[in-house]
């Protein structure tokens, strides 16, 4: 969708760098599990987002740490992305890696048909043949998530804006899919590892695109 599981895996691939993926995804997961289909919006579904991020913090405190989330995930758990920042400034998170998709429906497009496949990730090189969907654009499901599809569009581009607005005076580093990681997602990872300012390695690309 924007290439976040492929530059994640290639953090992971970095002996100094302990990189945790969507640790608030393995959560709505397991609850799921016990309780049923997410009911997006029900506080039955709601989380601690900072215990859960405080634990890994501790466990993980001495080594540099990373972790992914999507703004749906502070939806879930009722905080607004300007609260989770300041959050996060408590909590001494101290760089932040912003990574957006220009053409914000081919990430729309992208997820509806992963959905549909099942496949969200791949190794294989040789690309799949299209997939053909219709697009109901009165009713999309993204990331649990229903609502016509220029409602959706407006979310994700004021999320980005608030998200911009609040990291403004911080150590951030801003990629995009177009730029850093479609073409060669090396770029990306040099990028990442230079804003750490840690030693380049040479990681091995093992995802592929799935569409």
């Amino acid at each position: 969708r924007c290439g976040s599981r492929v530059l994640a895996d290639m953090l992971s691939q970095h002996i100094q760098i302990k990189w945790d993926g969507e640790i608030y995804e393995r959560t709505i997961q397991s609850i799921t599990k016990l309780r049923g289909d997410f009911v997006y919006g029900s506080p039955e579904y709601r989380y601690d987002a900072v215990s859960i991020l405080t634990n890994r913090l501790n466990i993980f405190k001495h080594i540099n740490y990373g972790f992914e989330v999507k703004y749906r995930h502070l939806e879930h758990c009722g905080l607004t992305v300007e609260e989770y920042v300041q959050i996060l400034d408590k909590l001494n998170v101290d760089r932040f890696i912003v990574l957006r998709r220009r053409n914000i429906l081919r990430k729309i497009i992208s997820s509806l048909i992963a959905s549909r496949s099942g496949e969200w990730h791949t190794t294989n090189e040789k690309m799949k043949p299209a997939t053909k969907i219709h697009l109901n654009t009165q009713e999309i499901i993204i990331e649990r998530k229903a609502d016509n599809l220029l409602a959706h569009l407006r979310q994700y581009s004021d999320y980005m804006n608030k998200l911009d607005d609040m990291l403004a005076d911080k150590s951030t580093l801003q990629l995009t899919y177009e730029d850093d990681l479609e073409n060669n997602p090396v770029v990306g990872f040099e990028k990442t590892i230079d804003f750490l300012g840690l030693p380049t390695t040479n990681p091995i690309v093992h995802l592929r695109k799935t569409n």
